[in-house]
């Protein structure tokens, strides 16, 4: 039963209407009811993504041996009746060249050392793009969220993957520093095919160590990231041209390369295409 006070405006809905004001009652608390179990759902699933979370402490001092994205990409290669072997070499933060620690914080994570594990910035942008094409164009993955995919997730679109990577994420930059955090995840990056980290990937494509790759040879491995396996660090793509300069470009407004640096680069870079 719908009970309406008594003042004018009520006595008169009540006169003149066919019971529209009660359903409307009645419709407000199915909404209120709808809502209440949409916002009970949506906890439940933030405390199942928060959920059993892998341990990360003990990257602070340990090296892992394999992550998940290798261990998927050798599952694949059995499948398929090929070799599994994972191309991979470990190498010290400190025997890095740093145009490639330039040239990767430049093209992927420009924020890094001031973000707690996700930029808010970056997402937004990365919003207001896929709004904008109306479809999941632009990525918006911190290096940490790249490392907590790379260790533990899958490459797969969904929101679960997606929270937890997020909380994973955050584990990393509480329990690890920022230094230990890009040398793992310059390590385990994948750069191509059964190809993982820095130096497999230097060795493979410029036939040296990573403390030895020039400007040029940085941009080329940092702009295939995050998608080693539609790029090549030689092709010559109008996309990956206009990114390599970019790249390039940022690296020297932030004082990374020299003015004699970048010059030489870009035209290292200009011979390749040409």
């Amino acid at each position: 039963m719908c009970v309406l006070t008594s003042n004018r405006f009520t006595r008169f809905y009540a006169a003149n209407s066919t019971g529209g004001f009660c359903r409307g009652k009645g419709s407000l608390k199915y909404i209120l009811w709808g809502l209440a179990a949409a916002l009970l759902l949506a906890a439940g699933f933030v405390v199942y993504a928060a959920t059993g979370l892998p341990e990360v402490g003990y990257l602070s001092r340990e090296n892992p041996k394999t992550t998940a994205f290798a261990e998927h990409w050798k599952k694949l290669q059995k499948g398929g009746g090929e070799s599994a072997h994972v191309h991979e070499e470990w190498v010290d933060f400190k025997y890095v060249s740093p145009y490639v620690v330039g040239a990767v914080l430049v093209s992927e994570d420009i924020n890094f050392w001031e973000h707690s594990g996700y930029d808010w910035e970056e997402i937004k942008r990365a919003v207001r793009t896929d709004i904008k094409k109306k479809r999941f164009s632009r990525g918006a993955s911190t290096i940490t969220q790249q490392l907590a995919r790379n260790l533990f997730l899958s490459n797969e679109k969904t929101p679960a993957r997606k929270l937890r990577e997020f909380f994973i994420a955050r584990k990393l930059e509480k329990e690890l520093s920022k230094m230990r955090i890009l040398e793992l995840y310059l390590n385990w990056a994948e750069w191509g095919d059964g190809i993982f980290g820095i130096q497999a990937a230097s060795w493979t494509y410029f036939q040296k160590p990573a403390w030895e790759l020039w400007p040029e040879e940085a941009v080329r491995l940092a702009t295939i990231l995050p998608n080693p396996k539609r790029f090549s660090p030689f092709s010559d793509s109008a996309y990956l041209k206009r990114k390599r300069n970019l790249v390039l470009q940022r690296m020297l407004k932030y004082g990374m390369i020299s003015n004699e640096d970048y010059e030489f680069a870009k035209e290292k870079l200009e011979e390749g295409a040409s």
